[in-house]
């Protein structure tokens, strides 16, 4: 598993594999396996989701793509954010329970059927795939930070909720490689606004949704993440579009806040 600090150093986007495995095992390790609430009728929601997967997993080399009259309502309403307030939020692992398709479909998109060749082939593969799936990359991973900011405010209260003695290390091992796979998730979404492949339209929505949670991630953060974040951002800044320039602006000064209480202080 990569470090924190070596990604943040490279820009690397992180692969949708690592971080699904590094944000669902901690949040267990948090949570110690809570129960996960039913949820209520979103079968609609929920059968895009299989379709998208059985679709995923028939042809790995050639996805579906927003540009198929067919597919293109069943993609926009997998990875439609608009869902997210309607889905049972009782723990922070029934939350990350709603993320996991677009987890899979983050790692499918960009790798396509190249899982199993070695890493600098993998490398070429993502670049490419970044060209032929834009736009399915930009919608799927905009979702997916919207649907882990869902998650963090349940995280929050769950720990403030535990008296000293159930803080246990096991618990702030996991916190803090939640925290790690936050801090990946920002930094891949940043590089995305930063690549050619994306259009303008994409990179828009992509840093709407990192604003909109912004707050909620940087209650969790530690200071010194926030730090590394407002690094990516300055270097994005200067070359970025003028119509991005007031939301990176916007989510600089929220990463620049140096509160830092509950979460942030373990």
């Amino acid at each position: 598993m990569p470090s924190q600090t070596s990604a943040a150093a490279t820009g690397r986007r992180p692969s949708a594999g690592m971080v699904r495995s590094i944000v669902a095992a901690s949040v267990a390790a948090l949570l110690m396996a809570g129960p996960v609430l039913a949820a209520p009728d979103t079968s609609a929601f929920k059968a895009a989701n299989q379709r998208v997967a059985q679709a995923i997993n028939a042809n790995r080399a050639d996805l579906p793509m927003l540009s198929d009259p067919k597919m293109a309502p069943t993609l926009r309403l997998a990875f439609d954010q608009q869902v997210l307030p309607l889905l049972p939020l009782g723990d922070p692992m029934a939350a990350l329970q709603d993320c996991s398709p677009a987890f899979q479909a983050m790692q499918a998109y960009a790798l396509g059927a190249s899982a199993n060749l070695s890493p600098s082939e993998q490398a070429l593969a993502a670049g490419r795939n970044a060209i032929r799936y834009h736009d399915e990359q930009s919608l799927i991973f905009a979702f997916a930070i919207s649907c882990m900011a869902r998650a963090l405010p349940a995280a929050e209260t769950f720990w403030t909720g535990l008296a000293p003695e159930q803080r246990t290390e096991v618990r702030r091992e996991g916190l803090n490689k939640m925290r790690s796979g936050l801090t990946e998730i920002y930094g891949g979404a940043l590089s995305m606004i930063g690549e050619t492949p994306y259009t303008l339209a994409n990179k828009a929505a992509i840093l709407e949704s990192l604003v909109r949670s912004g707050e909620t991630f940087a209650r969790v953060m530690t200071l010194d993440q926030r730090r590394q974040t407002v690094s990516r951002i300055d270097a994005l800044a200067p070359s970025s579009d003028q119509t991005l320039k007031p939301r990176l602006a916007r989510l600089r000064a929220i990463m620049s806040d140096r509160t830092c209480t509950d979460l942030c202080l373990v």
